[in-house]
């Protein structure tokens, strides 16, 4: 499967899932997944350092009017990118955000979670740039799939478990993870975004640091970053 293809399925699971906290409809979920496509189809590709610099790159997507929520988001798109992964920001005050980083992993249907050796590599990464990071596992076996959340630290921990590899961070090679390891470090879709909104879960993180850090991970990790803000107030309906 192409990496477009790959991009594609990942924002579409992950705003489902952002979307089932927000009890957002189908319509409004299908908006957000189709506007941020459109950027990182056409507008990111064609201006790669467009969305690394300024604010000019945080934009309104879409305002819940049942419940009075905005969503703003933020490409950091790296001029090759083999993937996308995903920040969830709020505001703590004028100098702070909270932010948590997400990625997407399927199991195709398997009895397993596959992680080639290049994807231990990311994980080497997203462990060394984010302080809050989690990976939201997609179990394809079941109809409709299954989502939970497992944080970076935890899932190192399983891999570790299995290889009997204290340094496979060092010397990354192919590992397999059954899903019922997975299992049990799952955090549902409802306990996840709860206790990042309502508590003081995420990594608290200066405004420019975290611009300066999503910036540098998109540049030598060769993922598209995603930044998406959810506040309270108001914005302009897109044309």
């Amino acid at each position: 499967m192409s990496e477009h293809n790959e991009i594609k399925r990942d924002v579409e699971d992950f705003v489902l899932t952002l979307g089932e906290s927000l009890e957002a409809t189908p319509d409004e979920n299908k908006y957000i997944q189709t506007h941020l496509m459109k950027q990182i189809e056409f507008e990111a590709k064609k201006k790669p350092d467009e969305y690394l610099e300024g604010e000019r790159g945080y934009e309104p997507v879409i305002v819940f009017e049942r419940r009075g929520l905005s969503i703003k988001k933020r490409l950091f798109h790296p001029r090759d990118a083999y993937g996308a992964d995903f920040v969830i920001t709020k505001k703590i005050n004028g100098k702070f955000l909270g932010a948590t980083a997400v990625q997407v992993k399927r199991n195709r249907r398997k009895t397993f979670f596959e992680f080639q050796k290049r994807e231990i590599i990311q994980l080497r990464n997203f462990l060394q740039y984010w302080g809050s990071g989690y990976y939201l596992f997609v179990d394809e076996t079941t109809s409709p799939p299954s989502y939970c959340f497992v944080r970076t630290s935890e899932l190192l921990d399983i891999i570790i478990r299995i290889t009997n590899d204290p340094k496979i961070l060092s010397s990354p090679r192919h590992v397999s993870i059954p899903n019922h390891d997975v299992r049990k470090y799952c955090r549902g879709l409802k306990l996840f975004y709860d206790l990042f909104y309502s508590c003081s879960r995420g990594e608290k993180i200066a405004r420019k640091t975290f611009f300066a850090k999503a910036k540098e991970y998109a540049r030598e990790a060769l993922r598209i970053v995603i930044e998406l803000f959810i506040g309270h107030e108001k914005v302009p309906e897109m044309s």
